[in-house]
């Protein structure tokens, strides 16, 4: 079934589960997956672009960013959020100033700064 209705292109992939989200009323939202080491911000920027293509909802960010030095964290969250203009673009990471861990970070409009 799955050969007929789709291809092996990750983005078709990707449109067949949002097909399934009630043909998009209920949002998809990627998971990021585990974190892999040296290819995580490739691995991150290639599902970001994979499921904005589709009409995609999302992505859930979890260990590859925050297992990571917060200079690495920020990067990956950067370049990921980079990658998705319209529903994400508008946020980056800023280290927050003042009284913080030096894991944490704070989303940020660009707007405000």
């Amino acid at each position: 079934m799955y050969s007929k209705l789709t291809s092996d292109n990750p983005i078709d992939l990707v449109r067949y589960q949002l097909a399934n989200c009630y043909m998009g009323r209920a949002g998809l939202i990627n998971s990021g997956g585990a974190a892999g080491g040296e290819t995580d911000l490739a691995d991150a920027v290639r599902t970001a672009v994979i499921n904005k293509r589709a009409g995609g909802m999302g992505l859930i960010l979890g260990r590859k960013a925050f297992k990571k030095s917060m200079a690495d964290g920020v990067k990956l969250i950067n370049g990921r959020a980079g990658c998705l203009s319209g529903w994400q673009s508008d946020y980056r990471i800023r280290q927050k100033s003042g009284r913080h861990r030096p894991d944490c970070a704070l989303f940020v409009p660009d707007a405000v700064y």
